[in-house]
């Protein structure tokens, strides 16, 4: 929601102390930025997003609900950028070419935030298809694309102006390309650039998407002066080089990202060797050379490019839900009329033509509709309810030690928010759930009880009932699919598959409306959760094809996406299924090396524990 990120920037951009003169450079002025900071004007939501990226925070994390006709846009942008990604330049083309040509006044598309959209997704397009043709046009289209919104391109290493992930990759293309570069003036810009984003604003996720990168581009660089021999003071330039891949590799394993990771890892092993040469041992070139041989083996297998073709993972989002679809589908699912939904809040029209995509609600009438539904309006990433930015970091705190299994810190986070936080429907289911997970982990309470629990976690903001009902359209939100998941995996626990089944059969039902609709990986945080636990079960069942078939998807789905996070969980459960069909010339010990490998690469110990235990026969379940 537009006011949300709004004050998400003014907060920002105050508490980083950025001057708006520079911040709003080549975007909007000056005035126009303190009038929508003030609420007296409003920007269009791609504009809001590029500001958030220029103070460095990852704009792909705030959104979720969306009016229609910014629903249209976010959709249409996404299916272009998975067409690139997923390696089918036609199909990109002709999306990129319709969506400039239709609905022209719907999705403001001639900007120069959308102009710029346009020309980079172009080039991606390109070097999709012809690396060749890409590098004639590169230079003039990244300098063409970036000065839309830089139109002083030289300002930038002056500190005239802050750059978003996105600008600071054409940035990078552009001054990569320049004429007559010596070694010394390239060294020095690489140093500056890496200085730069050391520097800048950029969080974690921000910086994923242009630091490894970045790290890539200097080595190749580079190497044409060490392949001539120019390179003065050989050992220490490649040491810091060495030190600048080391930060990428591990901020890439941190985030279990895969962007650009084949390239580091490359790099990383060749600088290793080298260095070696020069007299140094180092243990890293055997787990390097790990890494790159389960990396590349899986790419061949799947059909995927080894190497990054593109970089049009910069302008992905996360899943975003229509405002009319989401009310429509969560009222029917609680059998709401409208005059129901509508009473002591709106007439009944203002929630019918929303509905319909005919028009669009009012902040104030939306957040009481989505409040009598249960919904949190603010939905971005956590879903919780705060009106205190304090209550947010302590539920953030919880949520970390939860991750960690360090339980008697979270029940020392869970008292202090059971005292801070609003009484809201969600808060309480939300601290429903994770008390109750942590008493059952604990063995505090039997599996029986924890069941019962969290019936009574999800009756919060849902009836029990509705999963027992044959319903074509359902909404449920993050919290509470995270509860449904949670009721199967306690039934698969106990091996009552079919009730496991039973629980999260409506969430697949979901997952096929969103395979038919081209948005899986558009919502692939969810999608993935979910699918993990139907591959799980399935094999649980016997149903080891189509346990198989999950898992080959979702495993393709991962490394074009670049997400190294459930790699090594699908290839485990295909290891597992394929060692109790006792198929014929299937080597489980080879396979279970890589589902270790790969939870090495991702730092995932617990995970890396249990496949070892596995390999030795000590596991139970």
């Amino acid at each position: 929601m537009e006011d949300r990120m709004v004050d998400l920037l003014r907060h920002a951009q105050k508490e980083l102390n950025v001057k708006p003169e520079i911040l709003c450079e080549g975007i909007c002025t000056e005035e126009m930025y303190h009038m929508v900071i003030s609420g007296k004007r409003f920007f269009d939501r791609i504009t809001i997003k590029r500001l958030i990226a220029r103070i460095g925070l990852d704009n792909a994390m705030y959104d979720n609900y969306l009016h229609y006709p910014d629903y249209c846009v976010w959709l249409k942008r996404t299916r272009i950028i998975n067409a690139i990604l997923e390696n089918e330049p036609e199909k990109a083309e002709l999306l990129l070419t319709t969506y400039f040509e239709a609905d022209k006044n719907l999705t403001d598309s001639r900007t120069n935030i959308e102009k710029q959209f346009e020309v980079f997704m172009g080039l991606q397009v390109l070097r999709v298809k012809s690396q060749d043709e890409y590098e004639k046009d590169a230079k003039v289209k990244y300098i063409e694309a970036l000065k839309y919104t830089v139109p002083n391109i030289e300002d930038v290493a002056s500190g005239k102006v802050i750059l978003s992930p996105a600008e600071l990759c054409m940035y990078i293309e552009c001054s990569r390309r320049m004429n007559n570069t010596s070694m010394d003036t390239m060294w020095d810009r690489y140093v500056w650039l890496i200085s730069y984003i050391d520097n800048s604003l950029y969080g974690k996720f921000s910086k994923i998407k242009v630091y490894p990168k970045l790290v890539v581009c200097l080595y190749e660089d580079i190497k044409v002066y060490i392949n001539n021999g120019e390179l003065i003071d050989f050992e220490g330039k490649l040491e810091q080089i060495l030190e600048w891949c080391e930060n990428a590799f591990e901020l890439l394993r941190e985030q279990v990202s895969l962007l650009y990771m084949t390239e580091i890892l490359e790099i990383r092993l060749e600088l290793l060797k080298c260095i070696g040469i020069l007299g140094v041992e180092d243990s890293r070139i055997a787990e390097t050379e790990k890494y790159l041989k389960v990396l590349k083996e899986l790419y061949s297998e799947y059909g995927v490019s080894t190497y990054m073709t593109n970089d049009a993972y910069l302008y992905r989002e996360s899943g975003n839900f229509c405002i009319g679809e989401v009310i429509y589908k969560r009222r029917n699912m609680k059998k709401m009329t409208l005059k129901e939904l509508s009473e002591g809040i709106c007439d009944e029209r203002t929630i019918r033509r929303e509905e319909k995509h005919i028009s669009t609600m009012q902040k104030y009438y939306f957040e009481k509709v989505f409040d009598k539904l249960k919904i949190n309006p603010n939905y971005i990433d956590t879903g919780i309810v705060v009106n205190k930015k304090e209550q947010l970091e302590l539920y953030q705190r919880l949520c970390i030690a939860d991750n960690a299994f360090d339980y008697m810190k979270v029940k020392e986070l869970l008292e202090e928010l059971k005292r801070q936080l609003p009484g809201h429907p969600i808060n309480k289911q939300i601290i429903k759930r994770i008390d109750s997970f942590t008493r059952y982990r604990t063995g505090l309470i039997s599996a029986e009880e924890f069941l019962q629990a969290l019936k009574d976690a999800l009756s919060y903001t849902v009836e029990i009932e509705v999963l027992d009902g044959n319903l074509d359209e359902i909404f449920f939100t993050l919290g509470e699919m995270l509860i449904i998941y949670m009721m199967s995996e306690a039934h698969r626990n106990m091996r009552n598959y079919m009730e496991a089944y039973k629980h999260i059969e409506i969430l697949w039902n979901w997952c096929k409306e969103l395979e038919e609709e081209e948005l899986e990986s558009g919502r692939m945080g969810i999608y993935d959760f979910i699918m993990l636990h139907m591959s799980n079960l399935l094999g649980d069942m016997k149903r080891y094809e189509e346990s198989n078939n999950i898992s080959t998807k979702l495993i393709k789905m991962g490394l074009v996406y670049k997400n190294s996070c459930s790699l090594h969980r699908y290839l485990y459960d295909q290891a597992w299924n394929n060692n109790q069909r006792k198929l014929e010339g299937f080597d489980y010990y080879k396979a279970m090396e890589r589902c270790i490998h790969l939870s090495q690469l991702n730092g995932d110990v617990s995970d890396e524990l249990f496949y070892k235990k596995d390999l030795m026969g000590e596991n139970t379940t």
